[in-house]
């Protein structure tokens, strides 16, 4: 059997060697934290059952416009390693959870942020052991919070490191949301490119010293594993040897085949899983 197509510095061979595969039986709650401003926020909360040790804790943010329940596959995967997983309902999406969603703005930074420190203080998990990890909008999230807070991995699925090339890209196909981010940011990445800047985490390379899966469809249009890839040389280019790149061939942007004819969602859990047992 060939290797699986792979850009990144680990190998995944070595990485069960290190951890013997284990599957633990899980439990499932929904539960809520208040945010800062009052509002609560939903999550689906994963956990090996029949333990009390503490086990390392895991926090993961969807994508845009998608709810906690769309990346059950995911959560579910890696809290059968035997962590403590939160899958975060963001604001305005499903379960309940009000408010409106500022596309990785500060309210949503906010919200995440506020899960981690929750997460921190749960019992089940080891507060020195914490990954955080997004899809699409989600690792946009998740990599702003490794530049600012000690965590010890992040992951990075379908990322947005540049916000100006993917807000360009989405005038193609998603002109509404095209035309909404540009009426938010004052105008055009040419016209005003300083709200673009701001959110983009290639210029906070430098403060992402954690390691770091850069994960992605090598046939996503939205987007696309140049973007991924910029993300990762801009990380080595600052001096972490620890990043990673993994493109998923044949898969787009939720990691499924040509027009939506399966997915490959267990290769993808796989690749993360991987990176966790090795990073934490």
């Amino acid at each position: 059997m060939s290797e699986p197509d792979t850009l990144f510095s680990g190998n995944l061979k070595d990485g069960l060697k290190r951890r013997k595969k284990e599957v633990f039986e899980l439990k499932e709650s929904k539960e809520s934290f208040q945010a800062v401003d009052a509002v609560a926020i939903n999550y689906l909360r994963f956990e090996p059952a029949g333990g009390s040790e503490k086990v390392p804790g895991v926090l993961f943010e969807p994508g845009n416009r998608c709810t906690a329940d769309d990346y059950r596959w995911i959560a579910e995967a890696i809290a059968k390693e035997g962590y403590v997983v939160y899958d975060i309902y963001q604001r305005g999406y499903g379960s309940g959870t009000p408010g409106v969603n500022d596309r990785g703005g500060l309210i949503q930074q906010g919200d995440f942020r506020e899960a981690l420190r929750i997460l921190k203080q749960d019992p089940r998990v080891d507060p020195e052991r914490i990954a955080v990890g997004g899809h699409s909008n989600g690792s946009h999230i998740s990599l702003r919070t490794a530049a600012q807070f000690p965590v010890n991995c992040c992951f990075a699925m379908s990322q947005v490191c540049d916000w100006s090339i993917f807000v360009k890209g989405a005038e193609g196909y998603y002109p509404d949301y095209y035309k909404e981010i540009v009426a938010e940011y004052g105008g055009t990445p040419e016209e005003n490119p300083g709200p673009y800047q701001e959110r983009s985490n290639l210029y906070l390379a430098g403060r992402i010293t954690c390691p770091v899966l850069n994960l992605v469809g090598g046939d996503d249009t939205v987007c696309p594993p140049h973007l991924s890839r910029m993300m990762h040389e801009a990380l080595l280019a600052s001096g972490n040897t620890a990043s990673e790149l993994r493109v998923i061939e044949g898969v787009g942007h939720f990691f499924e085949r040509y027009a939506f004819d399966g997915y490959k969602l267990e290769e993808t859990a796989a690749a993360v899983c991987d990176f966790l047992r090795r990073n934490l």
